[in-house]
């Protein structure tokens, strides 16, 4: 926090307001020297069930995505899973197919049944009780998948706003920057600008980052995260298609 808002009164620009630092502390891990090669493609951290973490994974599975890279979604404690299923979905799965299927009629039936049949995903077959540490990055298992994945994929808490609004930063961000991964955010419009502003440089040398701009004021929210969550996806399934060595010179580079 002091490094930042040091550097950020050298730059002339203004102080770091909209971060939560109080989760900071949860990547603790010192960066390496060395270039660690990298194994996954992507990592993405998902646990409390939103909209477009939902159509997020539905997507990365019907795309064959998830295989082979690091997800997780909806790691809940186990009676915190009941729970939420006994509150939440008195119909089983229909609402969240409903949901899906309202904003993109072409995603079938049995693929979102099939990606929902599946969690909840874990980022891995750690045998802890605590399943909430899946999405913190707490445990060293998820340090090393981590530093093993080229980019991070944020699943920010909030989706809302348009081009007058500041976006929220919370400490799913904040993590990442600690821990010097590239990422994408899937999240409020305009955030990578505003990122950008505060003196953060972002990857669009690599990828295309025009889905930070995605925001038509005739659609409603939900329909607009849903633009920029696929746009998002087509980026990763681009990355998907290259082979490790050539994701491990980029990261180089």
């Amino acid at each position: 926090e002091f490094e930042c808002e040091k550097e950020a009164k050298k730059q002339g620009l203004p102080k770091f307001k909209n971060f939560n630092y109080e989760w900071g502390y949860l990547v603790d891990w010192d960066i390496p020297d060395t270039i660690q090669k990298k194994k996954y493609h992507f990592i993405s951290l998902n646990r409390i069930r939103k909209f477009h973490r939902l159509y997020f994974g539905v997507l990365l599975h019907q795309k064959s995505l998830i295989k082979n890279n690091v997800f997780s979604y909806w790691s809940y404690y186990t009676n915190e899973m009941e729970l939420t299923e006994k509150n939440y979905f008195p119909k089983g799965r229909e609402n969240e197919v409903r949901m899906v299927r309202d904003i993109n009629p072409k995603l079938s039936r049995d693929t979102i049944l099939d990606f929902l049949s599946k969690v909840p995903y874990k980022a891995d077959d750690i045998k802890n009780p605590i399943d909430r540490e899946y999405s913190y990055t707490r445990l060293p298992e998820l340090e090393k998948l981590c530093k093993e994945s080229f980019v991070q994929i944020i699943t920010e808490t909030d989706t809302w706003g348009d081009e007058f609004n500041r976006p929220v930063l919370t400490e799913k961000t904040i993590k990442v920057l600690k821990s010097k991964l590239p990422f994408m955010i899937i999240g409020q419009p305009l955030i990578l600008k505003y990122l950008k502003r505060l003196g953060f440089k972002t990857f669009d040398k690599w990828w295309d980052e025009s889905y930070d701009t995605i925001f038509k004021k005739s659609l409603n929210p939900v329909q607009n995260i849903a633009l920029r969550t696929e746009s998002v996806v087509v980026e990763i399934e681009k990355l998907c298609k290259l082979d490790m060595e050539e994701i491990n010179l980029m990261y180089e580079d």
